[in-house]
């Protein structure tokens, strides 16, 4: 049977939005999208409204919410301007 890797806790500094690397499977090192505690692709960390949208819901605990809902988070905490 083969082993399951350990689930790790966020550090202190990755649950205050600080960056952190993260290590791609060929072994480079790549820095992570500040502000988020996930790791996402870089093609999406370029997207400003999908990281505005992530934060949001973040925000928000991930609860179920309407696009209106996570348009007014947005706006409020100046994740990304929107329209």
């Amino acid at each position: 049977m083969a082993d399951k890797p350990a689930l790790r806790s966020s550090t202190r500094h990755e649950q205050q939005g600080e960056s952190s690397t993260v290590t791609k499977s060929n072994g480079q090192q790549q820095p992570q999208q500040k502000g988020l505690p996930v790791p996402i692709h870089p093609d999406d960390a370029k997207d400003k409204v999908f990281t505005a949208i992530l934060k949001a819901l973040l925000k928000m605990g991930n609860k179920p919410s309407s696009p209106k809902e996570l348009a007014n988070v947005i706006v409020k905490y100046k994740y990304a301007t929107l329209g």
